[in-house]
């Protein structure tokens, strides 16, 4: 693709136009044309650049995907260099579904591969499972799940006592995910607070 907006492009995409101009007319030499034809010279631009915009979006789609076989989620930090323009192109995708510009197509394979549609509930996810893990280090620390205030063993672990009281609160008005409930449940987490001290 020969880009129209750089000064030194200009020349060689007005040549450009014209020969594509003299192949629809039918005024073309034939020898000009199979030398065009033998470098690979794309008739239709406009079909070119769909094939090569089509070839960056299949990378990116590759890309995403590796990282969620490696990171285990899609939250592409953008604040990471390396990262960036993948994060970049991950916002995109979620804005063009939003404004229904997304190829069915792209759309599928996105859902297929388990992509959320919806940034906040993936790092709410995240930071749950972050969470979680914190309670099951402190549970193999301490033996125990009571999270007390004031406690010596909860210092430091203000955050996770937090938590803890949040998925109790959770629970208590019927707002707690199942699946999270059930996770909670599987290792022994108590609804009750504990009790004071």
């Amino acid at each position: 693709i020969v880009s129209a907006r750089l000064p030194e492009n200009a020349q060689l995409r007005s040549w450009i136009t014209c020969q594509r101009r003299r192949q629809r007319a039918g005024s073309l030499l034939p020898e000009r044309r199979q030398r065009v034809e033998a470098i690979g010279f794309p008739w239709d631009g406009r079909d070119y650049k769909r094939k090569q915009t089509q070839l960056i979006w299949n990378k990116k789609f590759a890309s995403l995907m590796e990282f969620h076989r490696q990171h285990g989620h899609f939250n592409v930090p953008s604040g990471d260099p390396k990262f960036r323009t993948l994060a970049g192109w991950v916002v995109c995708q979620r804005s063009a579904k939003r404004h229904e510009q997304l190829l069915p197509e792209r759309e599928q394979w996105l859902e297929e591969g388990g992509f959320p549609w919806q940034a906040s509930r993936e790092r709410s996810r995240i930071l749950w499972e972050r969470s979680f893990d914190n309670l099951l280090a402190f549970h193999k620390k301490h033996g125990d799940y009571r999270l007390r205030s004031g406690e010596s063993k909860v210092r430091g672990n203000q955050a996770l006592y937090s938590w803890a009281a949040a998925q109790r609160r959770l629970k208590r008005l019927g707002r707690l995910r199942p699946e999270y409930q059930q996770r909670l449940e599987a290792v022994g987490f108590p609804w009750a607070s504990p009790a004071p001290c």
